[in-house]
Parts: structure tokens; C-alpha cells; sequence
């Protein structure tokens, strides 16, 4: 069942913008790197994950975050060459916004105004409907589910282990279309998987 999920999530995640070619991630140039994880706890399985692949600073804003606090860090986050903000513990329930607070939607705002680097969505494709400031960001990714795999395969995908291979399977306003998606270089960096993948015996 683990081999399958894996399998399953591991095309799932879709780059829908790539300005500069900034995905991959290049860790060679020695590039300083921030992840601010927007609604999840500190030592989180994406953060985990990304740290595997270089030296990533990683920061957590809970979803009722201080306007002071997330303005503290933002200021923080400018001396970084690259910073990849993601959302979770989203919602299916477009009545409630999704699950986006007003204090999320709000900083992603001001990250794409000041810094747009990467912004990575673990959840339903229409919450990129009810952010601000994605035209801000240079790269979005929408990696659907907020559980292990997708989070194991978007981590990697964004350091080159492995391609972006996705496509959005709705219409999300303003700016994707069906079918939206676009691949990413493969690094042939090496990546974590089970070992039924390998041809191991688990």
C-alpha cells in the first residue's frame, strides 16, 4: 500500500510557473535558503525534506499569526537569496474560504510583493483562486494533499530530484487553465523512496 501511494502521489504535484528557471533549486552557488511553512508546526515532514537537500532555514506562522510577528519576519526574510513559503492544513469547504485565514492570505501577499520566490499550495487547487500576490511569486506549485508523499515528492522535485510532471485538473481564476503545468529539469539527484522501487525487498 506505501509502494502504491507512492506511486500514486509521486506525478501529482504540478509547477504551474517557473519565471528564471528558478526549479530546481541550485544549492551549489551556495544560494541561502528560507522555508516558511503557513499553518503547520515547527519540524514539520516538508521542512524535514527540504533540509535534506541543502542547508534550508525554516521558520512556522500558525494561522492567526500577529500582523507584528509576520511583519518581524519578513523583514528577516529579506537578507535570503531564496525562500519557499507553503500553505497547509487548508480546506475543502469553499465556505470557509478554505480554511485560508486572513492573516495567511495576507502575508502571502506581502512575501509576493517583496520576495515572490516559490509558493507551494498543500491543498485544494482553488485555494490559489483566494490568494493574493501570486503574480508576485516566481515559481507555484500545487501539490493537492497535505499528507506525507506529496510533501516527500515536492521537496524533492523542487531540489531536481525528479521532475515536475503534473497538470491541474480544474480551472482555477485568475490564471489556470485546465491542463496547466509545466515540467522541471531533473537533476538525477538522488531521492528517497521504498524499496519495492528499487526492485528491494521492503
Amino acid at each position: 500500500a506505501q509502494w502504491l501511494n507512492c506511486r500514486l502521489y509521486e506525478k501529482a504535484p504540478v509547477l504551474l510557473k517557473n519565471k528564471h528557471d528558478i526549479v530546481p533549486l541550485n544549492t551549489y552557488y551556495r544560494d541561502c535558503i528560507a522555508a516558511v511553512a503557513l499553518g503547520d508546526v515547527p519540524g514539520n515532514n516538508f521542512h524535514r525534506q527540504l533540509q535534506a537537500y541543502g542547508h534550508v532555514d525554516t521558520y512556522v506562522l500558525p494561522k492567526d499569526v500577529k500582523d507584528s510577528v509576520a511583519d518581524d519576519l519578513l523583514k528577516k526574510l529579506k537578507d535570503y537569496d531564496r525562500v519557499i513559503v507553503s500553505i497547509h492544513n487548508t480546506s475543502i469547504n469553499a465556505q470557509i474560504y478554505f480554511g485560508l485565514s486572513p492573516q495567511v492570505i495576507r502575508f502571502t501577499e506581502l512575501m509576493g510583493e517583496m520576495k515572490g520566490d516559490i509558493l507551494v499550495v498543500f491543498g485544494n487547487p482553488y485555494v490559489l483562486g483566494r490568494l493574493e500576490g501570486i503574480a508576485g511569486y516566481d515559481a507555484v506549485v500545487e501539490a493537492f494533499e497535505d499528507t506525507w508523499w506529496p510533501q516527500v515528492h515536492t521537496a524533492q522535485k523542487l531540489f531536481g530530484a525528479g521532475a515536475f510532471q503534473g497538470e491541474l485538473p480544474v480551472s482555477v481564476e485568475p490564471g489556470f487553465s485546465l491542463g496547466s503545468g509545466m515540467p522541471s529539469k531533473d537533476e538525477q539527484r538522488l531521492r528517497f523512496a521504498l524499496p519495492d522501487a528499487a526492485g528491494l525487498d521492503a
